[in-house]
């Protein structure tokens, strides 16, 4: 009996020697792939840190908290308990939204409960994010706040040669408590602005286009991510801000009871802390579990 309980003990150790740390998971495919630089045909346990590179299949994790993902074929990504590094490839997260996924000096994780985030890294730098079945958070590593990914719709990051305070941003120019604000209509989130009274007073309720640098010595508000000082403003449409004052909970707009028509703002999409963030024009697409070849291409 204790030659039977030293073992499994012994076993036990040699389990966690292969790994690099404890047990979190399962990977299944419909062929072969890599965990730890080593082949696996079907499926194969996951340690804490466990590297995983598909060739030709597609894989599924499976991890002890409810975690799902999807690994594209030709995809390598590092998984851990709490995070999935993906470092090439294509990867579709089921998780909560204590889960992060990190790609290229971000962390994008799911908003609420039951949401799915698509992540594809494109060319050397660029990064798409896809929200369904509910939104989407990206953030720096440093911990702002990029972007809120809508349920619905597809985001493309890039990082600039920029300091990392540089901000570009569009959308509509409001008051809340005192304080001025912008809701961006790319990145869909509320900053506070900071600048000259006069030139943010002439354009509340308008649609603006600012560009400044992000100060993260400042507090911002409740409901804004961060503050923004404002060094050049310019009007890129009047009015059409009072859905989104309404919705942010901001002063409404005196002179713009009618929405005015859609305009454009001078730069396509925004730069929000060094990171240059637009829509994609599409969605990523889902991963097929199977061969490469029965996989659905995104566009």
């Amino acid at each position: 009996m204790r030659i039977l309980a030293l073992s499994a003990l012994i076993l036990a150790g040699v389990l966690v020697a292969w790994g690099t740390g404890p047990v979190i998971g399962i990977a299944v495919a419909n062929g072969t792939f890599q965990v730890d630089n080593a082949q696996v045909t079907g499926n194969t346990t996951l340690f804490d840190g466990s590297k995983i590179e598909t060739t030709d299949s597609s894989s599924r994790l499976r991890l002890r908290d409810g975690t799902r993902v999807e690994l594209a074929a030709g995809s390598r990504v590092s998984v851990f308990q709490n995070r999935t590094l993906i470092e090439k490839g294509l990867g579709e997260f089921h998780a909560a939204p204590s889960y992060e996924i990190e790609a290229r000096g971000l962390r994008i994780s799911s908003a609420r409960e039951g949401s799915i985030v698509r992540v594809r890294l494109d060319g050397e730098k660029m990064v798409l994010v896809a929200a369904l079945n509910g939104p989407a958070r990206v953030f720096k590593t440093s911990g702002a706040l990029i972007a809120n990914v809508a349920d619905g719709a597809t985001l493309r990051f890039e990082p600039q040669a920029l300091p990392e305070s540089a901000a570009r941003m569009s959308g509509c120019l409001l008051r809340k408590s005192g304080r001025f604000i912008l809701i961006d209509q790319t990145a869909n989130i509320v900053v506070e602005l900071l600048g000259d009274a006069t030139q943010l007073s002439a354009q509340l309720g308008n649609r603006v286009e600012i560009q400044g640098a992000v100060d993260a010595s400042a507090q911002p508000p409740e409901g804004a991510s961060q503050v923004v000082r404002v060094t050049v403003i310019e009007q890129i449409g009047p009015g059409g801000c009072v859905a989104a004052a309404q919705s942010a909970g901001a002063e409404l707009p005196a002179s713009a009871s009618v929405p005015a028509p859609a305009a454009k703002p001078k730069h396509t999409g925004a730069v929000i802390a060094g990171v240059a963030v637009a829509g994609a024009g599409g969605a990523v697409a889902a991963v097929v579990l199977g061969k490469k070849s029965s996989q659905s291409k995104s566009p």
